[in-house]
């Protein structure tokens, strides 16, 4: 029994430094060795990054892993044109111009994983989720050029056709918001593309006597209510269309006072018809007015030309008379005139003198 009791006990002892208490039958005590503790594999990065379309930012992701391994660090699920280095832990991304939408203009989330390994451990894993929020940044919308300065005189129609060009909107819908339109001026959209539209102005003859300057002013607005505002100036000038003369351009008489009817019209509403002889004649020209209207886009008048008291010179030839119908619209004459003229036949016979006459001649 004491053998066995002598035999465990150099067995026990057998692996210790020495014995501190000599051999006198104690025990001996092992040193302990103390290890140091690992750190834990570890993601550091933010859980949310934010981007901006057409803007390039870049975050970095580390891990961190027990030694004596390196992290071996990867991503998953990257958008296209996104870009992890694993070397310097980088993710570069420049969103382009649609990565942002999510169907309203607003932003978008990715979600995207980053795996965390060790090198000298190919079993452990880590996992961390991490979103992507890209802004969306809208680009400014335009239009092509256009002239801001036109002129053009009243009765005419000019017009300003304008494209919008919109990278963000290319089928829009765009609104055009009104802010000045002169009178006779209107908006008109295109009805095959919803990013045309012109500015169409027709200015009445009563729009100016003289001539005036009108603007105009809009407002081209996006799906997003950003507004480009728009603006020019037409340069109207007076104008007085030349009016329409109904009269004879031939007739007869057979005595020496020759009569006929002229009316004259004038389509613009604007002026008062009015009727001049031209030139110095025989005898006396006497212009009887008939009738006469003025209303808004067309006047007129009738008038009664009398040319009398002529010499007997004239019978059995052929007179010209010449005249001007005329508008007058208030200004310091007339503003448009035709020339007109009629060409008349004294077909009659000059009166025998009777025997009284003949003998007071002779005397």
């Amino acid at each position: 029994m004491k053998y066995l009791i002598a035999l465990l006990s150099v067995g026990f002892l057998v692996g210790c430094d020495s014995n501190p208490y000599g051999d006198e039958g104690k025990l001996y005590v092992e040193r302990p060795e103390v290890v140091k503790v690992a750190p834990a594999f570890v993601i550091d990065a933010y859980d949310l990054m934010e981007f901006s379309e057409g803007a390039e930012s870049v975050f970095e992701i580390k891990g961190h892993v027990p030694g004596p391994g390196k992290p071996n660090l990867t991503v998953e699920g990257l958008p296209s044109g996104a870009v992890f280095d694993e070397t310097t832990g980088k993710l570069k991304w420049t969103p382009d111009y649609s990565a942002g939408d999510n169907g309203n203009f607003d932003l978008k989330a990715y979600k995207i994983k980053a795996v965390l390994r060790s090198s000298t451990d190919g079993v452990s894993t880590v996992k961390k989720e991490i979103t992507l929020v890209v802004h969306n940044r809208l680009r400014d919308f335009y239009v092509d050029k256009f002239d801001t300065f036109n002129s053009l005189y009243e009765g005419q129609t000019h017009e300003i056709k304008i494209k919008i060009f919109s990278d963000d909107f290319p089928n829009g819908p765009f609104k055009i918001g009104v802010s000045e339109l002169p009178e006779g001026a209107k908006i008109i959209r295109s009805a095959a593309n919803p990013n045309l539209f012109s500015v169409r102005y027709s200015p009445g003859y009563t729009t100016t006597d003289y001539s005036i300057y009108k603007e105009w002013a809009v407002e081209v607005i996006d799906p997003k209510g950003r507004a480009l505002s728009l603006k020019g100036t037409w340069y109207v000038y007076d104008s007085i269309l030349t009016p329409t003369v109904k009269a004879p351009s031939k007739i007869e008489t057979q005595t020496l006072t020759a009569s006929f009817i002229i009316t004259i019209e004038d389509s613009t509403g604007v002026g008062i018809p009015t009727l001049m002889v031209n030139g110095a004649l025989d005898g006396n020209v006497v212009i009887t007015n008939l009738a006469a209207a003025v209303k808004p886009g067309f006047n007129y008048r009738v008038a009664q030309v009398e040319w009398k008291d002529l010499p007997a010179s004239y019978y059995q030839t052929v007179k010209r008379l010449s005249y001007s119908a005329c508008v007058n619209n208030g200004n310091s004459g007339p503003d448009a005139c035709l020339d007109h003229f009629v060409d008349i036949s004294f077909t009659g016979v000059a009166p025998t003198p009777g025997p009284a006459a003949i003998n007071k001649g002779e005397k």
